[in-house]
C-alpha cells in the first residue's frame, strides 16, 4: 500500500506528465488512433496511474518504473481494445 510520502511524490509531477506524453506519442505513431484521441488518452492515462498507486509497494520496487509500467500496459489495453471493436464493426458490416 502507498504511504504518504510515496502519494506526494507520485514520481513528481514533471516526470508523470513526460512518461504519458511520450508513451501517448508513441501510441499515436504506431496504432489506428489519431491526435484527436490524445487529451482522452493523457486523462485516461492520469486517472489509470492514480488508482495505481494504492497498490504500489515501495518495498517491492522504485515508483518511477511503476509508473511507466502502469502508463505503457494502460495504453496498449487501450489500442487492444480498440482493435477489437473496429474488428467487431467490420465483422458486423461483412454479415449484414
Amino acid at each position: 500500500m502507498a504511504d504518504e510520502t510515496t502519494q506526494s511524490n507520485l514520481g513528481d509531477d514533471k516526470f508523470v506528465r513526460r512518461v504519458i506524453l511520450r508513451q501517448v506519442r508513441k501510441v499515436i505513431a504506431t496504432s489506428n488512433l489519431t491526435n484527436d484521441d490524445r487529451d482522452d488518452l493523457v486523462q485516461e492515462a492520469y486517472t489509470q496511474v492514480t488508482k495505481s498507486l494504492e497498490s504500489f509497494d515501495p518495498a517491492v520496487g522504485h515508483i518511477r518504473p511503476f509508473i511507466v509500467t502502469v502508463v505503457q500496459r494502460h495504453l496498449g489495453n487501450v489500442v487492444r481494445d480498440r482493435n477489437v471493436a473496429k474488428r467487431a464493426t467490420r465483422s458486423e458490416e461483412h454479415t449484414s
